[in-house]
């Protein structure tokens, strides 16, 4: 079993606390503007927002979920 420090903590809190209120409100109305425009789809304008690679917000496939 793994322990957090208390900055480790912090550092996932603001992640996600980003992730909530700047991330998560661009994707849904990008998505709704796209939605506007007819099937995602079929529309060109549609882009899937690509995760960072490093860095906050990356994941690897081997990432343990707990």
């Amino acid at each position: 079993m793994e322990y957090l420090s208390k900055q480790r903590y912090d550092e996932i809190a603001a992640e996600l606390k980003h992730l909530i209120n700047e991330v998560y409100p661009k994707v849904k109305d990008d998505l709704a503007e796209a939605r506007s425009q007819g099937d995602l789809s079929e529309n060109a304008g549609y882009q899937p927002y690509p995760f960072p690679a490093e860095g906050p917000g990356a994941f690897t496939r081997n990432q343990p979920c707990a």
